[in-house]
């Protein structure tokens, strides 16, 4: 997802949430029927650690970075902090089923990443008081990329997927009627994953833990 989607998109959820608002009564947050629509991880910050399996022995290594509107660590390691877009529908009181999605492209002078991300999950909203919720939720998230390296001659391309286990506990502010601040703390655990070049392959499983904040409007 580029930056230039991520702010049309976060202008879109302000426009809709408030347009609505104008003739309606606000909705308590994890109303059953209502459709939250969202734009997550904009920005943040992100502990990642991979762990390779090479000779049956693991190796494990890590790092720390913010993110703004991209992904934190810029496709040197992958993680799942990429900004997605998520839609949730409250099938009953405080209780939704939903997932997200993410499209992302980066280009640099001798290479290029490009990948997919799915992330579907369950909730439970909780009201902590008449302005603040949080919204407790699971699921997992499936990861594909591929880099292409010296495009022009001779290209190499490396597919990565990795599999992971997400728990999210973001806080719902209030900010306008039918639009909030998402805030709050996530873990993406690795279960699975492999690095492939050619014709070899490597085990490799990602764990992200992060703090993340994003937007939404409830419908």
């Amino acid at each position: 997802m580029s930056k230039k989607s991520v702010k049309v998109l976060f202008a879109t959820l302000f426009i809709l949430g408030g347009g609505r608002a104008a003739g309606a009564q606000e909705l308590p947050f994890g109303e059953p029927r209502s459709v939250v629509l969202s734009a997550e991880r904009l920005f943040g910050f992100v502990h990642s650690s991979a762990t390779q399996t090479v000779g049956g022995l693991d190796v494990t290594s890590s790092q720390d970075a913010f993110s703004l509107l991209s992904n934190p660590i810029a496709a040197e390691s992958s993680s799942y902090g990429w900004p997605r877009v998520s839609l949730d529908v409250f099938v009953a009181n405080n209780v939704s089923v939903g997932g997200a999605v993410a499209y992302f492209n980066l280009s640099r002078s001798q290479s290029s990443t490009t990948g997919v991300l799915f992330a579907p999950r369950a909730g439970f909203a909780a009201h902590l008081t008449s302005r603040v919720s949080i919204w407790l939720r699971g699921g997992f998230t499936y990861e594909s990329f591929s880099d292409r390296v010296n495009v022009v001659a001779g290209a190499a391309t490396t597919t990565t997927t990795f599999f992971a286990l997400t728990m999210e506990a973001p806080l719902v502010i209030s900010i306008l009627p039918h639009v909030g601040l998402l805030i709050g703390p996530s873990l993406d655990y690795g279960l699975s994953g492999s690095v492939s070049t050619g014709g070899s392959s490597v085990d490799q499983r990602n764990t992200d833990f992060g703090i993340h904040a994003g937007l939404l409007a409830q419908f």
